[in-house]
């Protein structure tokens, strides 16, 4: 009962926490308004040149601001 995953091959509740923790990176809103985020890279060694991504800000219905980010960071290095 040490394991992510029983015998049986069910996930263990505590999957969703490693999967969690292990994410390379990390997006926050900063201010939405003028549609800053905030992203930090947490691979040591890696940029994130590999990832591509899109967020879009909304009104319910329609889009109000949106793009791709810009995923060239160093390591473990945050921009906004």
């Amino acid at each position: 009962m040490n394991g992510l995953v029983f015998a049986d091959r069910v996930p263990d509740p505590a999957l969703a926490d490693v999967a969690h923790v292990h994410q390379p990176l990390h997006a926050r809103a900063v201010d939405l308004a003028r549609g800053e985020i905030e992203i930090t890279n947490w691979q040591e060694f890696s940029d994130l040149s590999a990832f591509e991504g899109r967020w879009q800000v909304t009104d319910g219905e329609k889009t109000i601001l949106g793009g791709p980010p810009d995923l060239k960071l160093a390591p473990r290095d945050t921009t906004s």
